[in-house]
């Protein structure tokens, strides 16, 4: 018998889901990767899990990814650095909680679904530009 997916599998599938918003192709995903067995992650299992998992997290990686760095590259050019020169996270996680309607699940950086992330994209785009021109 083949091991079953776990708790925290079947979760991390949900959050990359509802993550990259694409719930309504949900039951086309589980599907192709159990072979047609089934449309439901419940009954996935553990190999299956994983497999699908790697490619949500290559798909989240390259398609929000993206929009991260950009987000990350204008709050440094705006002063949000460490001494050291790098990106300061905890200044830039408080002022993508804080951008407003943009974000109403006050989510970090990190856990921002699609169109929360391209909203704040554009928000934080707008601020830079206003700065340089000042």
């Amino acid at each position: 018998m083949k091991a079953s997916i776990t708790k925290s599998q079947n979760a991390l599938i949900h959050a990359l889901i509802a993550q990259l918003e694409i719930k309504e192709q949900k039951a086309n995903l589980i599907n192709a990767y159990t072979s047609n067995r089934t449309a439901s992650t419940a009954e996935m299992t553990f190999n299956e899990a994983i497999a699908l998992i790697k490619a949500l997290q290559e798909d989240k990686k390259k398609q929000l990814g993206k929009m991260q760095g950009k987000i990350i590259g204008y709050m440094k050019l705006m002063g949000y650095v460490v001494d050291s020169g790098l990106e300061d996270l905890k200044r830039i996680n408080n002022f993508i909680i804080n951008i407003g309607t943009n974000n109403p699940r006050k989510a970090e950086l990190w856990y921002l679904r699609k169109s929360e992330l391209i909203k704040v994209l554009n928000q934080v785009e707008q601020r830079y530009k206003t700065q340089v021109q000042q």
